[in-house]
């Protein structure tokens, strides 16, 4: 991994661009800008603000795109930052969250190697089936909000796939709208952002069925009298395009058809009396056509008036342009060689500095990986031994030094739509970028054709890229980022009195973590509080903390910082930031723009999900089954009212078929009566991590779940060899007020570090006996950690399993940032 370190740095730069030529009715618009000018100074604030604010993406293969019951969910992380997606230095942690509905099911922290981290989530085998959601984030892309997180929905277990629809094809097809029109969604967005009095304008619309589906709609505009000024009907994933020229005085309608005779009619908004209009032609191959235009209104009253023009791709500017305000209609034609691939963002400006109008493109170049999969034949038996040769060359054809991630499928266990299948293109360089869910978001990019590079401009239109706040950047209101990037765990706190309870000063305050012999030490500062930064913590440990005043007393309070939680709501990426919805006009204007309610981060509880609906609150046991699904189920507050010697002693006379001997609990139901002598104990979680009787106050107990049965002990394989006791304390649940330690001055608790993932299992077969007979997986092998040499090769080896179309995918990226995704094919037979 030496060579794949990214080198990001943070930079100020001006940049002084690019003398590029622009035609404006045959007259020279400068392609350079000058420092003290208005657009010198928006180039630079622009510059300032992507250097202090960088942004990180993620992107998860994962090993198959659904999954059974008692599966494996594997996956690797790859993680970047800025506009050339180099592998992030900035993070340390990323956190990985199975989640259904609201709820998070399972939550892992994740330990980033320059940007990259491979894990899994293990399903149990109760797991109710249906569509789940894979979250992932790290500490620095929560100052961008939930919306920039990386959301990946994946079918578990029976039912529909993804969409609600039978994947048969790699083309999806839209349903007619059968519901009411009240119930629909239609959204329209004209281009730039404005309609405008005597000016030709663009007009995209999306129509959406109540379940999220396109719907098939016909539109007709008409003006206050009834006339017909224009038509359209929706295509690919509900959307469409029309084009007409307001006239001073008029309002419009549209009439919207739907599948099932109904219309809904829905007001535009009115058009601007004075204004710009900003439309880009994308379809040619190498060239931008790009059209700035003005009524008559706004000419004479604006004459001789300056204007420019900023195009950035992730913050970083490749394109300014400035004229004056002489002429109704500038036509600019841009190369596209200036761009890099991925979307790009014009914002036209008035002279004085303020935002007007915007509109995104998709720049695709020919900048990827060029990866190939050899292997020694297209045919092989079950149970052959196949051997793959990966091949990266940069697209200067050149060997490169990668790291990717192979996984191999069988293809008739598993049905696939690479429409609908996320890639590291699509989400990198795509899904990242914009507002709402793509339904199909292989199909913009996979086998580019003008058809799917006319829709891939349309969603440009309708979910285009609104992340960049210029008002606040405008306005130098650059504040410090809220959460600053991790390289390790934070724990804080603060240490009090324990006479009056005021924060100390001076404080000595140590951290102990036994099982790996690490110690430091800190002081509080003036309020009393105390932070331990970028500690590298394994798997689930007991943290214990020391605290003394500066004249030597233990008679101290420790109260230890809850961590802030995100909300756990999904429902910011099912939302389309629109223009109009159901005929109310909403403000499109870049220069208005505002953090969305979605973005903001809430101190709320992260409750996972309640299996039952009634019964005691088990909500917070980490219990791999789900909370409450257990054979036995003890709460806290039943053991404290027996008044037990030792919780031994309580649980003998609480749980069913076991015997106790000291504070070891021993299960002796099902046939295991005689072998209670020589049996070990049944092994006990404490707010899942393994941990002692000994150690635990019946005080302190909140729940206790009793793991005996085969199927609830499956998915804690060999430690569930003997039953499992599960406890959840009362100081695993969030917002619990910490009583005061019996010990002055000390404090211990269960602290979850990174999560160790085990070894994806590959078998080996010595006949296709063997394995037709052993091996029913539908995912055969999964390799996370691959890198290229210098040649640019790598060797894939592995035992095929049954017969079937075996489908071998393989992503990565190397030190540039240069992304790679290839597809294999092969037959067993």
């Amino acid at each position: 991994m030496k060579n794949l370190i990214p080198r990001f740095k943070i930079f100020i730069q001006l940049f002084f661009l690019f003398g590029i030529s622009a035609v404006a009715n045959s007259q020279q618009l400068p392609g350079k800008m000058e420092v003290d000018s208005n657009m010198g100074k928006t180039v630079s604030k622009l510059t300032v603000y992507t250097a202090n604010h960088p942004i990180e993406k993620i992107y998860l293969q994962l090993n198959k795109p659904t999954y059974d019951r008692m599966d494996t969910i594997w996956f690797k992380v790859y993680t970047v930052i800025g506009s050339a997606h180099q592998l992030s230095a900035v993070s340390g942690v990323a956190y990985a969250e199975l989640m259904k509905d609201d709820s998070v099911i399972r939550h892992l922290n994740l330990k980033l190697e320059s940007g990259i981290a491979a894990s899994n989530f293990i399903l149990p085998p109760n797991i109710e089936p249906g569509i789940y959601h894979i979250r992932t984030y790290t500490d620095w892309m929560k100052n961008e909000g939930p919306s920039g997180f990386y959301d990946q929905p994946v079918k578990i277990g029976d039912g529909p796939p993804i969409g609600g629809a039978t994947i048969t094809s790699t083309k999806k097809i839209a349903a007619p709208l059968t519901n009411t029109p009240a119930e629909a969604d239609v959204q329209f967005f004209p281009e730039g952002g404005y309609l405008v009095n005597g000016s030709r304008s663009v007009v995209a619309f999306k129509a959406t069925n109540p379940d999220g589906s396109p719907a098939i709609v016909s539109a007709n505009i008409t003006d206050a009298d009834g006339n017909d000024v224009s038509a359209a009907e929706s295509g690919h994933e509900g959307m469409g395009i029309f084009a007409f020229t307001p006239q001073e005085g008029k309002s419009y309608k549209a009439n919207v058809h739907f599948g099932n005779s109904s219309v809904q009619t829905i007001a535009l908004p009115q058009a601007l009396a004075e204004g710009y209009t900003l439309t880009i032609n994308n379809r040619r191959k190498d060239t931008l056509v790009v059209k700035i235009a003005v009524n008559a209104s706004l000419l004479r009253s604006k004459a001789g008036d300056e204007f420019y023009m900023i195009a950035q791709s992730g913050g970083k500017v490749y394109y300014t342009t400035s004229s004056k305000l002489n002429e109704s209609v500038y036509s600019i034609r841009i190369a596209k060689n200036h761009f890099p691939t991925g979307i790009v963002r014009f914002t036209l400006f008035s002279g004085m500095g303020e935002p007007m109008n915007e509109r995104v493109v998709f720049i695709q170049q020919p900048d990827n990986l060029n990866l190939k999969i050899n292997s020694g034949k297209s045919t092989y038996a079950p149970g052959e031994k196949i051997n793959l040769e990966l091949t990266g060359s940069s697209p200067t054809n050149q060997p490169v030094i990668g790291s990717f991630s192979t996984a191999v499928i069988n293809e008739s266990k598993v049905a696939t739509n690479e429409a609908m299948e996320p890639t590291i293109f699509s989400q990198l360089l795509l899904s990242s970028e914009i507002h709402g869910t793509i339904n199909d978001p292989g199909y913009y990019l996979a086998n580019q054709d003008d058809k799917t590079i006319a829709d891939l401009d349309m969603l440009m239109l309708t979910q285009g890229y609104r992340k960049l706040e210029w008002k606040k950047l405008l306005d130098s209101v650059i504040k410090t980022p809220r959460y600053p990037a991790s390289s390790g765990f934070t724990i804080s706190g603060v240490v009090t009195s324990a006479s009056n309870n005021k924060p100390l000063a001076k404080a000595k305050v140590t951290i102990v973590v036994a099982s790996s012999q690490f110690t430091m030490d800190t002081l509080t500062d003036n309020k009393g509080k105390f932070t331990f930064t970028n500690l590298d913590i394994s798997d689930k440990v007991h943290v214990i903390l020391k605290a003394k005043t500066a004249n030597n007393s233990d008679n101290v309070n420790i109260i230890i910082d809850q961590p802030e939680k995100i909300p756990n709501s999904l429902s910011f990426n099912k939302k389309l930031p629109s223009t109009i919805t159901g005929g109310t006009v909403q403000n499109n204007n870049p220069s208005d723009e505002k953090p969305s309610n979605d973005s903001k981060l809430l101190k709320e509880v992260n409750v996972n999900q309640r299996v039952k609906n009634s019964g005691p609150d088990l909500s917070y046991s980490a219990n791999l089954n789900g909370p409450g699904n257990a054979d036995q189920v003890v709460m806290g507050a039943d053991l404290v009212k027996m008044a037990c010697v030792t919780i031994g002693e309580c649980l003998a006379s609480k749980l069913a078929m076991v015997s106790v001997r000291g504070n070891a609990v021993y299960y002796i139901g099902r046939g295991n009566a005689s072998r209670v002598g020589g049996a070990l104990p049944m092994t006990v979680f404490i707010n899942g991590a393994i941990g002692s009787l000994d150690n635990i106050d019946a005080n302190d107990i909140y729940s206790i779940e009793v793991l005996t049965s085969v199927h609830y002990k499956a998915v804690y394989g060999h430690d569930a060899a003997n039953g499992l006791l599960l406890i959840t304390t009362k100081r695993g649940i969030p917002g619990y007020e910490q009583p005061r330690e019996k010990t002055p001055g000390l404090l211990g608790y269960e602290f979850s570090g990174y999560y160790k993932a085990g070894s994806f299992y590959t078998a080996k077969y010595n006949s296709p006996a063997d394995a037709l007979k052993h091996d029913a997986r539908s995912a055969i092998y999964w390799k996370p950690d691959i890198l290229t040499d210098k040649n640019g090769k790598a060797n894939l080896e592995f035992y095929n399993a049954e017969k079937g179309t075996y489908r071998v995918v393989v992503e990565g990226i190397d030190d540039e940032g240069h992304l790679g995704r290839q597809v294999f094919r092969y037959t067993v037979e």
